[in-house]
């Protein structure tokens, strides 16, 4: 029969309390897949106690007109849809900032510096726009997420350009937010989902190709990654001929 120390007794217990640290660089790569698995099902049980979530497909009801009661009216508008968009394009137009400036002359070139930046920031990454799918999410989901990155054109191959990509509820999973300020950049950890098509994740990521997969139901195990995969069909990239999960990768 097996002896177990006190010594042993010790590491396991410090190791249970420990799971939910993020694993060290040189740990195997299942263990690393095994924590973030684990983040994810926290997360998506942090989403699910949120109101926001909970009223998502009553939401989506009431803005596609559709209603359960039929006796009333039958008749189907979408005057819902046109007050959100007009109300939405008026707070998106966020105008670009005036300049920068500087009564000290050995700020006054760093000063110039920002306003170029911000200018080009404002123009080549069309700013206004991305902000009103922003709140076209949160119109609908009760929340949206403006993500910066800098992504490079031609599948990665060519130039480098910094944009801002619009994310829904269902887009961001956080998981130990603080309740004191509730604000997701104070999460311990997040993960963001991303759909890239096929050939894009096989030119950005040519030593997995062999490892990347397409999205579909085989590879989904909860509720919140089907309704995710089904908002992303039906409301982001349309209807197309062929499935939708044969030409896009999950990236999260």
């Amino acid at each position: 029969m097996p002896v177990i120390t006190d010594s042993q007794q010790y590491v396991s217990a410090i190791t249970d309390r420990c799971v939910w640290q993020c694993p060290r660089f040189e740990s195997a790569p299942s263990v690393i897949f095994g924590w973030v698995e684990e983040q994810i099902q926290e997360g998506e049980g942090f989403l699910e106690g949120q109101q926001c979530y909970k009223d998502f497909c009553s939401n989506l009801r009431v803005f596609n007109a559709i209603y359960k009661d039929e006796t009333r009216s039958r008749l189907i508008t979408n005057e819902l849809k046109y007050d959100i968009r007009k109300f939405c394009e008026t707070l998106a137009q966020v105008r670009e900032i005036a300049g920068y400036g500087s009564d000290h002359p050995a700020f006054k070139k760093l000063a110039a510096m920002l306003e170029k930046v911000s200018k080009c920031v404002y123009l080549e990454s069309d700013f206004p726009f991305q902000i009103l799918k922003v709140l076209q999410y949160a119109s609908v989901m009760g929340i949206g997420y403006l993500w910066p990155k800098v992504r490079a054109e031609e599948y990665g191959y060519g130039e480098r350009k910094l944009e801002f990509d619009a994310m829904g509820l269902l887009d961001v999973v956080p998981v130990q937010i603080p309740p004191r300020s509730n604000n997701i950049q104070d999460a311990y950890a997040v993960t963001v989902y991303d759909y890239m098509p096929i050939a894009e994740a096989h030119g950005r990521f040519p030593l997995f190709q062999k490892d990347i997969q397409t999205v579909g139901p085989r590879n989904y195990s909860t509720r919140m990654q089907a309704r995710r995969i089904d908002f992303a069909e039906r409301n982001r990239y349309g209807q197309q001929g062929r499935s939708f999960g044969d030409l896009y990768a999950e990236i999260r």
